[in-house]
């Protein structure tokens, strides 16, 4: 791929299924059970997780059937992440389980795409704030569809952004 225009198009379907997963945990935590589990008897996942994850790598795999999936909840296998040689989707349905379990707002849906090792696009949404974080190589960031300033006025500052959540914190630099 490699290009702007391309990743600006990855980007555009990361921040719609966002958008998408976003109103399903919305819905869920407002209109049903609170239904839970435990990955490895230590680390709470809602069914909520398991819904967006499910919705999310389908309409992945359905729309890029070679790409690779590194998700929390449904495919947390690492050893995606090691091979560099075909496009990898990095995803957290609901970054804040803890959080959204015990009714707090601060949750949000994250998803990564990244080339031969480096993210090239993201998109963070926080439903119950209504804030969408995004950033493409080469474009810049914007939150809910501005420019950010901040990362305008401190490009490098971008390395630490939440964008990249959860693929390390050295992926990301579009500057």
């Amino acid at each position: 791929m490699s290009n702007p225009e391309a990743y600006t198009a990855i980007a555009d379907f990361a921040e719609e299924l966002a958008l998408k997963a976003g109103e399903l945990i919305k819905h869920e935590r407002e209109q049903n059970t609170l239904r839970t589990d435990y990955k490895q008897q230590t680390e709470l996942v809602t069914h909520a997780d398991v819904m967006a994850d499910e919705m999310i790598t389908g309409a992945i795999r359905e729309r890029f059937p070679d790409h690779r999936i590194l998700s929390e909840e449904t495919m947390p296998d690492l050893s995606q992440a090691e091979h560099l040689d075909t496009p990898l989707w990095v995803i957290d349905p609901i970054d804040g389980t803890v959080n959204y379990a015990y009714g707090h707002p601060q949750v949000a849906v994250s998803i990564a795409y990244a080339e031969n090792g480096r993210v090239q696009a993201g998109v963070v949404h926080a439903p119950f704030s209504g804030e969408t974080f995004r950033a493409t190589r080469g474009t810049g960031a914007t939150l809910n569809g501005s420019r950010s300033n901040t990362v305008g006025r401190h490009c490098p500052g971008i390395r630490y952004s939440p964008l990249v959540s959860p693929t390390p914190r050295t992926a990301l630099n579009p500057c």
